[in-house]
């Protein structure tokens, strides 16, 4: 026991650490910069553990915040998750994941975000007719579990952005490896977007073709998370870029009722809460349904996340 005490000191000492070593090496701007749907939760579950997921094992969810994770599925998912946002937005995900027996998983994971009834108007302010955008993301990864307490991974990343006029391309690149140093006590260490970028071609839809590439933020993601018996859930997770403020995100996630579960955190300065419910279907089929609320920022109004996942 006190050797296990002395361990977990040394890993907390360690985080702590490159937390102010990666701190101290980033810039603070902020900005609209390109990729603004990939840094939102992806799920409602996500949503409520304050998009601090990405030490979470066995949860498709996780594999997306964390290639690292996609070593320890252990049986099949499937997830399907709808934002209902404000100002005419919306943001869904779709996901299948699979282990690969004996020591693999692999992931595909689709993100769809626009913006509809956008109205456009000419020169003297008269209205001409509707608009809208959208941003697409296509995430395929593979890990592989090198010990049963380390798991390498990676996801390769497509990107698809369409306004009115003009449309975008671009590819991206995700690495993580997820360790598990102590019984119930998982850290994840990610890099985000290495390459990650989109082109911007108007085509014939303007006097002059213009192209454009904007790069998408590097992101660096310290992720961990502690499971005790299966019924509270801690994760936090520190995400930094060389070009963007770093975020802080906690949530903790209660299962102390059968079949119901409470969850809550902040999501860089923002609380988020969350519920759900969990049960056993017919053979053997696992579902949840999940739902956070999100009180957004910067006066953007309130959201609300439904997602259903199943496992078999």
């Amino acid at each position: 026991m006190k050797n296990n005490k002395n361990i977990m000191s040394k890993i907390i000492k360690i985080v702590f650490f490159v937390i102010f070593f990666i701190n101290g090496l980033m810039a603070v701007e902020t900005g609209g910069y390109a990729g603004a749907f990939l840094r939102m939760p992806a799920d409602a579950r996500s949503a409520g553990l304050g998009n601090s997921i990405g030490g979470v094992l066995n949860d498709l969810t996780g594999v997306y915040a964390n290639p690292g994770n996609v070593g320890f599925l252990n049986n099949k998912q499937f997830t399907s998750s709808f934002q209902f946002l404000s100002l005419d937005r919306s943001y869904s995900m779709v996901g299948f994941g699979t282990n690969l027996p004996p020591t693999a998983g692999i992931s595909f994971i689709w993100i769809h975000a626009g913006v509809d009834e956008i109205e456009g108007r000419n020169s003297t302010n008269n209205f001409t007719k509707m608009y809208s955008t959208s941003q697409d993301g296509i995430f395929t990864s593979f890990g592989i579990k090198i010990s049963e307490k380390v798991s390498l991974g990676a996801t390769a990343k497509l990107f698809y952005d369409k306004l009115p006029g003009a449309t975008s391309s671009g590819f991206g690149m995700d690495f993580g490896v997820t360790i598990i140093p102590l019984e119930n006590f998982v850290i994840g260490l990610v890099a985000k977007n290495i390459s990650g970028s989109v082109k911007w071609d108007t085509g014939d839809s303007y006097l002059y073709q213009i192209q454009k590439k904007d790069e998408i933020p590097q992101l660096y993601n310290i992720n961990v998370s502690y499971n005790y018996k299966d019924k509270i859930l801690l994760a936090g997770a520190y995400k930094a870029s060389k070009i963007i403020n770093p975020t802080y995100h906690f949530g903790i996630e209660a299962n102390v009722i059968p079949h119901f579960i409470i969850r809550g955190g902040i999501d860089d300065k923002m609380p988020v809460i969350g519920i759900g419910t969990k049960y056993n279907t017919f053979r053997n089929i696992k579902t949840r349904i999940d739902y956070s609320f999100l009180i957004g920022r910067y006066d953007e109004g309130v959201s609300h996340v439904f997602t259903w996942n199943f496992q078999f």
